[in-house]
């Protein structure tokens, strides 16, 4: 009877325990599907991939740092077109998504990081002379992938969340040319930045966040 008593005992801890987890574990949403389905499709490129118990690294951070060390159409290509992908599947994360982008950081950081990188490219070391400059060695089909990547921010995070993005790159892009003796900088470290210099009009002008996409999309 004892023997009886202890075994319903530890039948009912043990079906406590597990509707307990199951209980303190998140519903699985429709979000949740479609992140899981943007991973599947992201394997290689933004996410490891695991090939015969083998593990791979994403190639997305080797890409963009020879895109950064590069900074040429060359150097770019792979990761453009890695970006490429990433937003025709990023398209098919709905708006209602949004708001649990932070169960997808990887996404969020890719985004930012490369509006960030491609405003820098098209900058230079310092401001464009005129608004027709403002593209630098960036190609057509470059653009229509900034403007993607610009839409897609827009659309998930929200335009406030955006226009507090695009200060902060604003009043990091540089403003003076860098100057060299016997292949030294002897002012990178009191290089002006392009705030110091000009207005935020001017600089909006200028840079990258003017385009207008409305010819790339």
């Amino acid at each position: 009877m004892l023997a009886r008593h202890k075994g319903l005992v530890v039948f009912f801890i043990l079906l406590f325990g597990v509707l307990s987890f199951f209980l303190i574990q998140e519903p699985h949403s429709p979000c949740d599907t479609t992140f899981e389905s943007f991973r599947k499709a992201q394997e290689g490129f933004l996410f490891p991939k695991t090939i015969k118990s083998v593990t791979r690294q994403p190639l997305y951070k080797k890409t963009i740092e020879m895109c950064k060390l590069g900074n040429s159409p060359g150097a770019c290509y792979e990761h453009f077109n890695g970006l490429k992908k990433v937003m025709r599947d990023v398209s098919g994360i709905p708006n209602s998504c949004g708001d649990h982008l932070s169960k997808l950081p990887e996404l969020s950081s890719l985004i930012s990081e490369n509006l960030k990188l491609m405003i820098e490219i098209a900058w230079g070391e310092s401001p464009p002379a005129s608004n027709y400059e403002k593209t630098n060695w960036l190609e057509a089909s470059d653009l229509a992938l900034f403007c993607q990547l610009r839409d897609e921010w827009i659309r998930l995070a929200g335009d406030e969340n955006y226009t507090e993005f695009k200060t902060k790159i604003q009043n990091g892009l540089p403003g003076e040319k860098p100057t060299f003796a016997d292949g030294e900088c002897t002012n990178c470290d009191r290089r002006k930045k392009a705030i110091q210099l000009l207005s935020i009009e001017e600089i909006w002008k200028v840079s990258l966040l003017s385009l207008d996409c409305r010819q790339y999309r």
